[in-house]
């Protein structure tokens, strides 16, 4: 029997402890450092009413994948017809937004700009060269117009200058490929697909954090364990292989493959502790730091919309979203709970920042927008998630590349997972990873080749809203 150990209880160690603990010759044991599990897919305790991490939701387009998660929800999962919409110039558009309502907000000499701007992306698209950056990426898609108005702003509050970020993330992100097809959808001629846009969502009527629960239940049915309060400390390496992890409590777990979920400068560092250089290549993986803003309002509802982004520099927050509206499970029937989220980065001000602080320039951005007023919130709390979004600096991929290249030299290491591999992915891409991980582990693959296998395979994952 086989020991697998499975280092990080978030929704990415939870799926692969799931996944292998399916396979037959092998003894799962899931490893989290907090008292709880789920990470940030778990949840935050506002006042009695258990709240998610920011927004979430079931949805994929991944052969299989559905399917597992509607299994983990069984009868507990409710469909919604999701509507979201975004602010540009203080006015709350729908999404996709279409063509009337981009010209509403400009002035007649900027619609002459825009258009003109348009027309030189149409006819400089055949000729673009491979973008470098966010920004070349952007410009040369959508023209400088667009670019300013809409993705420059949105790209500065979620992952910081465009100018420094990689093209990939723009390709990721952006369900629109030319200027040709946001021309067609923002006319309406070209209809959205299941591809760029999630109609259809489902969701927990408990909570996001059931699916989590669920999962565990899973685990622990097939014989698998799960330990809290164990923190990995240092790993015992011999002839390039992971023998045994030694955790915080000075205990010693023999194992015979490591599935790591935690953050990938932290793998780095039990791996290699004597390698300054290997460790201070880690150091460029930046990550940004995210906040939520939660706020108790003596209202039933607030918003029309399960959640709203926000590309205006003058708000403080990038995404604000009403749980409620998805599942009013656990809520009062009178109050109701706004969420503001946002990054930023180590050195920002704004991360130092007083909490009261940020809440009330999140309180006075939604009263500009008449969303609330001031006096209707009754309490608030902030929640600070230190190193939550990879930011993608340009080269990023070149450098990632380079420590899986050091990585797989220990023979017995696999790793997985938003901070395991350092991409931003969704829950149903975490699934996905777990359930190829648990496939090659069970036809012999080596654990180096199932790494470079999922990086290559995550390429292809799209990020749709």
């Amino acid at each position: 029997m086989k020991k697998a150990a499975v280092l990080g209880a978030g929704f990415s160690g939870l799926s692969a402890a799931w996944q292998i603990g399916k396979l037959k010759g092998y003894e799962v044991t899931l490893y989290e450092k907090s008292d709880a599990i789920g990470g940030l897919c778990g949840f935050y305790d506002f006042n009695g009413i258990k709240l998610d991490y920011g927004p979430h939701k079931i949805y994929s387009v991944l052969p299989g994948i559905m399917e597992k998660l509607k299994e983990l929800g069984k009868d507990r999962l409710s469909e919604i017809n999701k509507k979201h919409r975004i602010i540009l110039r203080g006015k709350m558009l729908g999404y996709p937004v279409r063509l009337g309502q981009v010209i509403s907000i400009f002035t007649l000499p900027e619609i002459a700009e825009l258009s003109l701007s348009v027309l030189a992306a149409l006819a400089s698209s055949p000729f673009l060269k491979k973008a470098d950056s966010y920004e070349d990426y952007c410009k040369g898609i959508f023209g400088k117009k667009i670019y300013e108005v809409v993705f420059r702003p949105l790209a500065e509050k979620i992952w910081g200058n465009p100018k420094n970020l990689s093209a990939e993330i723009a390709k990721k992100r952006i369900p629109i490929k030319n200027i040709y097809d946001l021309v067609l959808r923002a006319l309406g001629i070209k209809k959205e697909s299941k591809l760029t846009n999630a109609e259809i969502i489902f969701y927990p009527w408990h909570g996001f954090h059931d699916i989590c629960d669920a999962m565990a239940q899973e685990i622990e049915r097939s014989g698998s364990s799960i330990r809290v309060k164990k923190r990995p400390s240092r790993f015992i390496i011999n002839n390039n292989n992971i023998e045994a992890i030694v955790f915080n409590d000075t205990k010693e777990e023999r194992c015979d493959v490591v599935i790591s979920s935690i953050p990938l400068y932290e793998l780095i560092k039990l791996l290699f502790p004597e390698d300054k250089d290997i460790i201070d290549k880690a150091n460029f993986i930046k990550m940004r730091h995210c906040i939520m803003v939660y706020l108790l309002v003596n209202k039933p509802r607030v918003l029309d919309d399960h959640w709203v982004f926000c590309a205006d520099k003058e708000f403080i927050f990038s995404r604000i979203s009403e749980q409620k509206l998805i599942s009013d499970y656990g809520f009062p029937e009178d109050k109701t709970v706004i969420c503001c989220d946002f990054t930023c980065g180590e050195e920002e001000s704004i991360w130092k920042e007083p909490d009261d602080a940020l809440a009330q320039r999140c309180i006075r951005g939604l009263n500009k927008l008449k969303i609330i007023r001031k006096e209707d919130v009754a309490d608030r709390r902030v929640v600070r998630i230190p190193a939550f979004y990879p930011s993608y600096e340009s080269g990023y991929e070149k450098k990632r590349k380079s420590l899986f290249d050091k990585i797989n030299k220990i023979g017995n290491i696999i790793c997985t997972g938003r901070l395991g591999l350092s991409d931003y992915y969704n829950v149903d891409h975490c699934l996905d990873m777990a359930s190829l991980i648990a496939i090659q582990l069970a036809s012999g693959e080596s654990p180096a080749r199932i790494n470079c296998g999922l990086i290559e395979k995550t390429k292809s994952y799209r990020i749709v809203d």
